[in-house]
């Protein structure tokens, strides 16, 4: 944890690498694949990794509701949150977030760009909880687009978070790297250590 801390001063913006947020993931808890070969079934790694998504949701929701009146992203945080505790069907979790995914994708304005990423995000959390993290490469991305992605698609819900606090994506013009930067010491100091003491 000491080596991502200092990543994140050491780096101009703030930075929390994707290998490193890779490794720490990992450290939540292993990867339990079901009879087809997916990450989906319900052990301590994903319920933590889970909860985590959750919490980093929760840091952004004042983004979305300053520009908002729907509550689409607290129901992603509330689905993922019922999938875990056995509560809620899979296909529905699926469902639900790739209805809010496509309605995203459609309605970003650039002044609502903050509220956008806390959207992303919180569709995010709701895979993450369904399927778990991609901590491991498959046959639909290698080791070196896992820890240096280029495709959105491939981006963490982390990510999507931070850039929803620091005004916009690192190479855009609203960014804030202070406030950046701020939000990886949060996830470092305080969201993975609360993660990490999550049981069953």
């Amino acid at each position: 944890m000491e080596c991502a801390r200092q990543e994140v001063a050491r780096d101009p913006v703030g930075s929390l690498s994707f290998g490193t947020r890779k490794d720490l993931l990992k450290e939540l808890g292993p990867l339990l694949k079901d009879d087809q070969g997916r990450h989906s079934i319900i052990g301590i790694g994903l319920i933590r990794r889970t909860r985590l998504c959750i919490d980093v949701v929760k840091r952004g929701l004042p983004i979305w509701e300053a520009s908002y009146p729907t509550t689409d992203p607290h129901r992603m945080i509330e689905l993922a949150r019922q999938y875990i505790e056995r509560k809620c069907d899979r296909d529905h979790l699926r469902d639900e977030a790739s209805g809010f995914r496509g309605a995203l994708d459609t309605s970003d304005s650039p002044d609502k760009q903050g509220a956008y990423l806390v959207g992303r995000s919180s569709v995010c959390a709701a895979y993450v909880a369904a399927s778990d993290e991609l901590l491991e490469p498959d046959e639909g991305i290698s080791e070196e687009e896992l820890r240096d992605p280029q495709d959105p698609d491939f981006w963490d819900c982390a990510y999507w978070a931070a850039a929803a606090e620091a005004g916009g994506m690192p190479w855009e013009p609203s960014f804030n790297p202070e406030r950046y930067r701020g939000f990886w010491n949060w996830y470092l100091d305080t969201a993975v250590p609360k993660a990490s003491t999550a049981d069953e």
